[in-house]
């Protein structure tokens, strides 16, 4: 899962050169750019945000103050985001500290001194991600006759079949969802390591054991421990479901 972030600057190039630097990490996806504070806040309002880059200086003190004033506001907010201030004066990082703000660092941005902050932003986020899975262990979900609780750890995927939603566990058990589209299943579930590998499927990452390529018919297809079928996967995520697997399941890569 990558860790999306929104950036709030003033000045063009140092918003581009601040992107190009946090692109080569590979780990980053940019959810949004903006010079004003209220639209910032009013995009995080509305969206996943994972991290929030801003200048120090952006605002007006006369109606929203800096942003170190509104790294206090969403450290209350949103707990769980991250605000990472920036400052051409190293004496603004006490205050910004002081007001929530989760690291800091000053421009023109230093190579070494940024892959410090990502470190920690990494480090952070799949402690988060770890978090948000343990709370998980136990899913609520609605059927045609009611509601269910499911153990996540049980689920092999969620298929899209003639209309109908039907949920595959390890037992071999079949269970049919009630009033879900796909988009909105794979929005509450991607949460929980669940990745949709195709249009009409929606796996669970962690029952994955093997992906196979078929070279003459340009066909991948993803198996689960104890399934005899196989799960379509789009040539498209095939690179990147080898990167989320490789990044948070596999210890060892050969």
């Amino acid at each position: 899962m990558k860790i999306k972030y929104v950036i709030l600057e003033r000045e063009d190039l140092v918003r581009h050169e601040l992107e190009n630097m946090l692109w080569i990490h590979k780990v980053f996806e940019c959810a949004g750019e903006f010079s004003d504070i209220i639209k910032a806040s009013d995009f995080i309002e509305e969206n996943r945000v994972d991290v929030v880059f801003a200048d120090y200086a952006t605002g007006d003190a006369r109606h929203s103050g800096d942003a170190s004033f509104m790294c206090n506001f969403w450290a209350q907010r949103f707990p769980d985001m991250m605000t990472i201030l920036y400052s051409r004066d190293q004496m603004d990082v006490y205050t910004a500290l002081r007001q929530g703000c989760f690291d800091f660092f000053t421009i023109p941005v230093n190579p070494e001194e940024l892959l410090r902050v990502v470190n920690r932003i990494r480090y952070q986020f799949e402690l988060l991600q770890y978090k948000v899975q343990s709370r998980n262990r136990i899913l609520l979900i609605k059927t045609k006759t009611g509601y269910q609780l499911i153990e996540r750890d049980s689920i092999l995927f969620v298929e899209r079949m003639n209309r109908k939603n039907r949920l595959i566990t390890a037992n071999g058990e079949e269970i049919i969802l009630a009033n879900y589209t796909m988009d909105e299943l794979e929005n509450l579930l991607s949460v929980c390591g669940f990745y949709r590998c195709y249009q009409s499927f929606i796996v669970n990452l962690e029952k994955v054991t093997s992906i196979h390529v078929n070279g003459e018919k340009k066909v991948y297809t993803l198996q689960f421990d104890g399934y005899d079928g196989e799960i379509i996967l789009s040539r498209e995520k095939y690179a990147h479901i080898l990167d989320v697997l490789k990044e948070k399941y596999a210890k060892v890569s050969l």
